[in-house]
């Protein structure tokens, strides 16, 4: 038996669009040929992005074709198409080049109409993906990754520059430091607070890491945070979340863990644990980070395990 798989675009005057997307043929019934294969698959994802997004950018140059000022068509330029790289293959969008309408006066004379919307080369699905997958295995076997099971085109150096501008990115949304030796905002009065959630516990520790070729050693602070439960019962607990960063490197460690704790649903009257190693450099990075805060100590002398019980507040 044959199959053939067609994807229709409908216009909003209901004029219709098809394109084949996939074309296969089946004989004898066996596991191997049950269903679509990898191959048949990536092509047709990779055939129906190429559709979807053609008829996209026409309608939308069709929309933007008549001037807002007095209603003529601007005149063409020049062609061109960008290479637009996705999360299902690499699409040529149509990118022209228009004269600037008559009835105004200043202003370039030229003007591409997809810059309206048109901001990088890459979209947002395909830089998630690569972020998430790059934080988790090498960038090489990220794009092997790709390459196995998506019809999408990157390399581990592309993955490796997206990676460090959403990083940059990120680190300029954080904020400035929080003071070491100030709790920052204003006093609350508890009875205006809800009950909070669970404690908050957070595990922080350090260590000494080789660097690249030998040359040395640099210490890395690493923890987890857990959220212990959710006073409303129809919420669901969030999961663990792990930070870490290179304790010479990192100018914002207090901002960063605090973000951290806020992502969870961090409160102004929720108690805090901060369990570690009682070191310089971990105790300074918890230290007046949160009035209802709790700091356990954890240690092993000689074989044994001594636990020692501090506790800092806004008062203190």
């Amino acid at each position: 038996m044959k199959f053939r798989v067609e994807v229709v675009c409908i216009s909003d005057s209901g004029r219709e669009r098809r394109s084949n997307a996939l074309e296969m043929e089946r004989r004898q019934l066996a596991m191997e040929t049950l269903g679509l294969n990898l191959c048949e698959s990536k092509a047709m994802l990779e055939s129906l992005q190429d559709f979807v997004i053609t008829q996209q950018a026409a309608e939308d140059l069709e929309q933007r074709r008549c001037c807002p000022n007095c209603g003529d068509r601007h005149t063409v330029k020049g062609g061109g198409t960008t290479e637009v790289k996705t999360l299902f293959g690499a699409v040529e969008v149509a990118n022209p080049r228009w004269n600037r309408c008559s009835c105004q006066q200043s202003g370039p004379k030229t003007f591409r109409p997809a810059a309206a919307w048109l901001r990088g080369r890459t979209t947002p699905e395909l830089l998630y993906v690569e972020n998430k997958w790059a934080s988790l295995i090498p960038f090489a076997k990220v794009a092997d990754l790709l390459h196995e099971v998506l019809p999408a085109h990157v390399d581990d150096e592309t993955i490796r520059r997206h990676v460090q501008a959403t990083a940059e990115r990120m680190e300029e949304e954080l904020g400035e430091e929080r003071q070491l030796n100030l709790i920052q905002g204003e006093p609350i009065e508890q009875e205006e607070l809800a009950p909070p959630d669970g404690p908050i516990t957070v595990g922080i520790d350090g260590g000494y890491v080789r660097a690249a070729h030998k040359e040395g050693f640099f210490e890395v602070i690493a923890g987890r945070s857990v959220v212990a439960f959710r006073r409303a019962a129809n919420e669901e607990v969030p999961e663990s979340k792990c930070f870490g960063y290179v304790q010479t490197y990192d100018d914002k460690p207090r901002r960063r863990l605090f973000e951290l704790m806020k992502s969870q649903g961090l409160r102004d009257n929720q108690q805090v644990v901060f369990m570690s190693d009682g070191g310089e450099d971990v105790r300074r990075v918890q230290t007046y980070l949160h009035p209802h805060s709790e700091h356990w100590i954890d240690w092993f002398p000689y074989g044994g395990i001594g636990s020692f019980r501090t506790k800092s507040s806004a008062k203190e």
